[in-house]
């Protein structure tokens, strides 16, 4: 994944202290540092199997301004302001949430335009000072997560489709834990993460294979492999139209499959990533009526050098063939 980033700025929310400082430059891009670090939370967020995909409610303030910034009547720096005055309107009047700062940038995937916000919450650490020959204990805090530390609230932007991408934990909020990020400040209705939309995909797969093909495994495996192949064409991107049509055709499969989707909230475009479609649907599992399971790569289902299914009355057996003696 090829990420140009083209602007980015770094402002601070310190609610337990009341203070917003907003940035007035842009962060240094020529620094090898800072475009390492944007781009490994960019790909941290796109890759993660918890981000959530959502849209914009139609009043939402955030989207307001990115309007606004598209039609260029604000710039960048700008844009940023606003995020950050929302967010802090918000953090303000509710102490519980931790203090942060708040980094945007704005990036080109193939040339598609992106913005991405990340809430980077303040932590505590200790290290040493010296006074008059003394050592004493301080208590000092880091805004930027540093090594391995993970960054729990952040939103991926695409100009098109805008089906936002987020990275959210719930806080307290007037007594409720709530997800406050995407409710209070993006505004962003109901969504589902990576692996809540894979659990979703396969039940509705196996409903599918069920009704239309006798729980024929060869017809799952053909809807795994156009996951996986989709996703890999598109550098994530799984269109579920596209997916149905390959593994299907046109015809009541595909529509049914498309349907219950819709009804279970799936957006027909959807961002899963390759390596975690790889992992989710590179595999098939066979389950006997005696209890015995049968795991199998997809890509070899179809193969009757290594794989034979026999159709018998009531089922299927399997000659797996490629076995042999050390």
């Amino acid at each position: 994944m090829d990420i140009l980033i083209n602007h980015g700025i770094l402002h601070i929310i310190d609610n337990e202290r009341g203070q917003v400082v907003l940035s007035e430059s842009e962060l240094d891009l020529d620094s090898d540092m800072v475009a390492e670090f944007l781009t490994k939370h960019i790909k941290k967020i796109m890759n993660s199997s918890d981000v959530k995909e959502a849209t914009f409610e139609a009043d939402s303030s955030v989207l307001a301004t990115l309007r606004k910034y598209f039609a260029k009547e604000i710039d960048f720096k700008a844009t940023s302001w606003d995020f950050c005055v929302k967010l802090s309107e918000i953090m303000l009047e509710n102490g519980s949430i931790p203090p942060a700062d708040l980094l945007v940038t704005q990036f080109e995937i193939k040339g598609t335009p992106h913005i991405a916000i990340f809430k980077l919450n303040h932590s505590v650490f200790y290290t040493h000072e010296v006074k008059g020959g003394e050592n004493h204990i301080v208590q000092s805090s880091f805004a930027l997560p540093l090594g391995g530390a993970k960054v729990t609230e952040a939103v991926v932007i695409p100009y098109d489709p805008m089906v936002l991408k987020i990275m959210e934990k719930p806080h307290n909020v007037g007594g409720e834990e709530i997800n406050y990020f995407s409710k209070l400040f993006l505004s962003a209705g109901a969504s589902l993460s990576k692996k809540q939309a894979a659990k979703v995909i396969k039940a509705i797969l196996e409903d599918t294979v069920a009704a239309y093909f006798g729980k024929n495994p060869i017809a799952a495996a053909k809807f795994q492999i156009a996951m996986i192949e989709e996703a890999i064409e598109n550098d994530g991107e799984v269109r579920l139209e596209s997916v149905t049509r390959e593994a299907f055709g046109e015809g009541e499969a595909r529509d049914e499959f498309l349907a219950a989707a819709r009804e279970a909230g799936l957006v027909s475009d959807l961002f899963l990533g390759e390596k975690f479609c790889a992992k989710e649907f590179g595999t098939a599992k066979i389950k006997s009526e005696s209890g015995i399971t049968l795991q199998f790569p997809v890509g070899i289902l179809d193969d009757p050098n290594v794989i034979e299914f026999i159709d018998r009355e009531g089922g299927f057996s399997v000659n797996v063939k490629d076995f042999r003696k050390n």
